[in-house]
């Protein structure tokens, strides 16, 4: 579980404890999202598309609405990660479900 606020670097480090795969739920005050996220993944042909590690959840899931296929992204973690060696993470947006009627 995410809250909109909280930052992507944080929510990395949750997966890579939880085993580098997790679904994390955003909890926004009117609807709930899905997001499938492995760390440390990539797909064949998708671009790496750079994201600041400080970007927010709230952030994260509207750029992941933008595209209907799974997305690759490089997060720059610091202290953990040279440039060349960045972390890649595939992300798909599954659901973004309304909560309130």
């Amino acid at each position: 579980m995410a809250l909109p606020d909280d930052d992507l670097t944080t929510v990395i480090k949750r997966v890579e404890a939880f085993g580098d795969r997790a679904n994390v739920f955003v909890a926004f005050p009117d609807s709930l999202a899905l997001i499938e996220l492995r760390v440390g993944a990539g797909t064949g042909d998708a671009a790496i598309q750079p994201a600041h590690e400080n970007t927010s959840m709230a952030m994260y899931v509207e750029f992941l609405e933008l595209h209907d296929a799974p997305v690759n992204v490089s997060v720059p973690l610091s202290g953990r990660a040279t440039a060349p060696n960045r972390p890649q993470q595939l992300a798909r947006l599954s659901v973004r479900a309304s909560t309130v009627e």
